[in-house]
């Protein structure tokens, strides 16, 4: 099965990550816009394909669902860059200047679940470890060093406010921007 795509800006390709691990490259029919003649299929991954996008002309980057990360080239999808962050319920988010990819994962390596891919040079960043964030995270790119992990704020309640709320916690949609250059964080509570 299909697990995600990605339309290069020419709109003529689109890449299609599947739930073997393959990722193909394929030219874009014309009439009306569906997959046609494939280019390209590399086999760098052996899980599910969580995260496709096309990254400058002629590359694409690749995450799957246990970590794995890859850059290749769209002409013969043979690897440029490799990384691994390891863990699970990975997620990543690509900066729109397409220089950093951001990934989360639960419980991946170097005891951290924050981590930046630089895609030029594919060196591997480990950012603090969050403690907020949850088993399952959505990661948003905010700009090329940094990004915003959702998380849900339990806040303990007391007094007035228990009562009010009529329980001792209130659940909050939160964000953790960690900052990759600083390693700082900031946390936003909605």
């Amino acid at each position: 099965t299909m697990h995600c795509l990605s339309y290069h800006q020419s709109e003529k390709l689109i890449a299609i990550g599947w739930s073997t691990g393959l990722v193909e490259i394929r030219r874009v029919d014309e009439r009306d816009g569906s997959a046609a003649e494939r280019l390209t299929s590399s086999f760098l991954h052996k899980k599910p394909v969580k995260f496709l996008s096309f990254i400058k002309d002629d590359r694409f980057v690749s995450v799957d669902e246990d970590g794995h990360i890859g850059i290749c080239g769209i002409q013969d999808g043979q690897p440029i860059h490799r990384a691994k962050v390891g863990g699970e319920y990975v997620e990543a988010a690509l900066s729109d200047d397409q220089k950093t990819l951001f990934l989360f994962s639960y419980r991946g390596i170097e005891d951290t679940n924050t981590f930046a891919l630089e895609i030029e040079s594919g060196r591997l960043t480990f950012g603090p470890d969050v403690d907020d964030l949850s088993v399952r995270s959505q990661v948003f790119a905010v700009d090329s060093h940094r990004a915003a992990y959702r998380f849900l704020h339990e806040e303990k309640l007391t007094g007035e406010a228990e009562k009010a709320w009529g329980d001792d916690e209130r659940i909050r949609d939160a964000l953790a921007v960690v900052n990759f250059q600083t390693g700082e964080i900031e946390t936003i509570l909605f």
